[in-house]
């Protein structure tokens, strides 16, 4: 009797099993040639199961013992890699602490000393533009007096002037409506003796 096995399904599921790539082939050759060997009888089948089991056994002490130095050896070198450089980064912080706190006061003495010049730049400079527009004003204001008194000399001519044409345009009103009152006076008569001459 003859049988066959997928080795490499079965090096796949061992490998699942967190076994190492050498362990797992070498357990699957083992079924391979226990399984794709004659069976004869039970009791060799026995033998070979047994011998089988043994080899897994052995297969998975070695295996677990080189994990287990393994995972030492990792942790070991893990815990000195993180001691070092939790040193290293401490190390590095304060250094940095240290070199920003001095850029900082430096900095901040920069600032303060253009602070202070940029601070009497000003008052300078609003001093000189006060007085500036303080003259200004003042020579504004007396343009605006001369102007203003250029102005009212003026509009009081014209005042004056409108008020002697008012007057005028007055009296030649007043003319006019004698003359035309008188005109219809005569007309009146006129249109009464008419009148008075056809009624005879």
């Amino acid at each position: 009797m003859v049988a066959t096995i997928d080795t490499l399904k079965m090096f796949e599921r061992l490998k699942e099993a967190d076994l190492s790539d050498k362990a797992a082939k070498e357990i699957a050759e083992i079924f391979k040639e226990v399984i794709e060997g004659r069976l004869v009888t039970k009791k060799e089948l026995d033998e070979s199961l047994l011998l089988t089991e043994n080899r897994l056994m052995t297969a998975i002490e070695n295996t677990e013992h080189r994990l287990t130095t393994a995972i030492e050896n990792t942790d070991r070198k893990l815990t000195k890699a993180i001691e070092s450089t939790d040193h290293k980064l401490t190390a590095a912080i304060e250094n940095t602490r240290h070199e920003l706190k001095a850029d900082i006061e430096k900095s901040r003495s920069e600032l303060e000393l253009k602070i202070e010049t940029i601070r009497s730049d000003l008052e300078l400079k609003m001093g000189a533009m006060k007085s500036d527009l303080e003259l200004k004003i003042e020579t504004m204001n007396k343009d605006l007096e001369l102007k203003m008194g250029a102005m009212k000399s003026d509009l009081e001519l014209k005042i004056e002037a409108t008020r002697s044409e008012i007057d005028k345009s007055k009296i030649d009103t007043i003319k006019w409506l004698a003359a035309m009152l008188v005109a219809q006076a005569g007309v009146i008569a006129a249109m009464v003796r008419i009148f008075w001459l056809f009624g005879k």
